[in-house]
């Protein structure tokens, strides 16, 4: 009898209608799924739905007792994701390693380190307000799951009903993971290295709180925490990477040497230099493109939101630059593709494929430290940031944006600007409408922005 997969598999090959690859809209965006916790589909009947297609997946990619690491970041509704996504799940024969609260990126690496593991999933909303959550799904060796694998997930999900039978899988503990996290990065760093300096760490109220300032501490670093009592709600909230303004002002009042800031799972950073500058995920390539490790890097990859300044600043080093979409999956297929070592979204994604496919906020930020003991940049100079004028608008449906009317009023706009660049896209984690204009004059991009976001507004009700 064939599996699941492998009929949708041959459907496509016979060119049947009803099983195409497309045959429902991706269920992933563009870091997971991710929802309001009792919305679709983060519900309990569409999460028991939702583990039962992973486990069908798993066991036809990976064999027939496949092992997946299960950990979450520390939302109040972590339990509740756990045990509904496991009621579908262990209908399959597979085995679950809960590993607790940890930072994705440090579930994934432990995932890397034991070749009997074959994948992760992760109950995480990232840099989410407390009542979204949302799920990511890695492969050990992968990384990111592929845009083939995530269809194939989301077309059994909509295909299969869960069976109601005695579980087949089990779930099991993993004594010391997050020792075994903290051992690997060890090793790519000099002992007591920051021996002397004064770190300040804001750990959003996320899966970095605990782990973030024992590993800047075990380095020899004086740390300042801030936000690293979660209570299931607090996270991300008013802090972390996507509030910065919190730790620039610690930063100068503690006169600290340097400043990093993590979201809920901590696969991203923001930095903040000795002066109280802000750098985003831009300035951090830029930073790292003078790391020993790195500065014979003759390509980095960023995104199509990446500052000019920085593709000018990378040019200037007679290297290249690649944009992929928006996406850290889209920068780590694309550095696994060229077999890159570094890169990153401004957002604060930054990936040192030296290490892991993925964003890791401690270990960049460590790198980070790194860069600015080697060459004194403790001010984190990088390079001259081109006006870059960001808008979200609130959206109920997202309506198709290839929409004839709606590109002849982007295009009208791109119109008004001479070299400069306008990128309008959904979020593939919120209800939201990006607008991004980026030129060299301020006054312009803000007029052009303001005009573009109305008729916009208009456009798509």
């Amino acid at each position: 009898m064939n599996s699941p997969i492998r009929e949708i598999q041959e459907s496509v090959q016979s060119n049947a209608p009803i099983t195409s690859v497309q045959e429902h809209a991706n269920l992933f965006g563009t870091d997971g799924i991710r929802a309001c916790v009792g919305t679709f589909p983060c519900t309990e009947d569409d999460l028991a739905k939702l583990g039962h297609a992973i486990g069908v997946w798993a066991t036809s990619k990976y064999g027939a007792q496949p092992r997946l690491l299960l950990g979450h970041d520390t939302r109040e509704s972590a339990e509740f994701m756990i045990c509904a996504l496991s009621a579908g799940l262990l209908q399959s024969p597979v085995a679950i390693i809960n590993v607790g609260v940890l930072p994705t990126p440090a579930i994934i690496k432990i995932a890397t380190l034991d070749a009997s593991i074959d994948g992760a999933i992760i109950i995480t909303a990232s840099h989410n307000p407390f009542q979204d959550n949302g799920i990511k799904v890695v492969d050990r060796r992968a990384g990111k799951l592929s845009a083939q694998d995530e269809q194939t997930i989301t077309n059994l999900f909509y295909r299969e009903t869960v069976p109601n039978n005695a579980p087949r899988g089990k779930i099991y503990s993993l004594a010391n993971a997050e020792q075994s996290y903290t051992e690997a990065l060890a090793e790519y760093f000099p002992t007591q290295f920051l021996l002397g300096k004064k770190v300040v760490l804001d750990c959003a109220h996320g899966a970095t709180s605990t782990l973030a300032p024992a590993l800047f501490s075990s380095f020899g670093a004086t740390v300042i925490t801030l936000n690293n009592q979660p209570d299931g709600r607090n996270i991300n909230h008013h802090c972390g990477a996507t509030h910065p303004e919190t730790i620039r002002d610690a930063v100068v009042h503690e006169r600290a040497d340097i400043g990093f800031a993590f979201d809920g799972d901590g696969d991203r950073v923001v930095a903040v230099s000795k002066n109280g500058t802000i750098k985003d995920g831009d300035d951090i390539l830029a930073l790292l493109l003078d790391h020993p490790k790195y500065v014979r890097e003759s390509t980095i990859v960023a995104t199509i939101m990446s500052n000019a300044g920085l593709e000018e600043f990378v040019v200037s080093k007679n290297k290249i630059i690649i944009r992929t979409p928006v996406g850290d999956k889209h920068v780590s297929a694309e550095l696994k593709n060229r077999k890159l070592l570094m890169g990153g979204e401004q957002s604060g994604h930054i990936l040192l494929a030296d290490f892991l496919n993925g964003g890791d906020g401690i270990f960049a930020a460590l790198r980070i430290c790194e860069v600015a003991i080697q060459t004194g940049n403790w001010n984190l100079k990088t390079f001259e940031h081109v006006a870059q004028i960001m808008i979200n608008v609130p959206v109920e449906h997202k309506r198709d944006l290839q929409e004839p009317s709606v590109q002849t009023i982007i295009n009208a706009h791109k119109a008004q600007l001479n070299n400069g660049t306008i990128v309008v896209r959904y979020s593939g984690t919120e209800n939201l409408l990006r607008v991004m204009i980026q030129h060299k004059d301020r006054v312009l991009a803000e007029q052009v922005g303001a005009e573009l976001v109305r008729e916009l507004k208009k456009a798509l009700k």
